[in-house]
């Protein structure tokens, strides 16, 4: 996704949750994330690459990766801000990993 907007979404702004038995590659590129529930979540199976992004507002997590059964999570975050309480990495079964560049 490039050049994009998405606003006050009660659910979050973007998730991705693979089946048991599939994968997903994301790359957002200057998209602005502003007053949802979470910016963007990944999950186990998901690779994800966050360019010249942001996601503020009324978020829990900016940029989360959750490691789950199906696989890791891995979230590359570069010169994109996540207000609030920035990116996270977890993984209760599988491991997540999470990088970041300086903005």
């Amino acid at each position: 996704m490039r050049n994009n907007q998405i606003n006050a979404v009660t659910a979050g702004g973007i998730f991705v949750k693979p089946t048991a038995t599939g994968s997903a590659l994301v790359a957002l590129d200057n998209v602005q994330l502003l007053n949802n529930q979470f910016g963007l979540r990944i999950e186990g199976g998901t690779r994800a690459t966050v360019v010249d992004s942001v996601a503020t507002g009324k978020v829990t997590n900016g940029f989360i990766a959750v490691g789950t059964a199906v696989g890791t999570a891995e979230l590359n975050v570069e010169s994109s801000t996540a207000a609030t309480t920035g990116r996270t990495a977890y993984g209760p079964t599988r491991p997540a990993r999470s990088s970041a560049s300086p903005t």
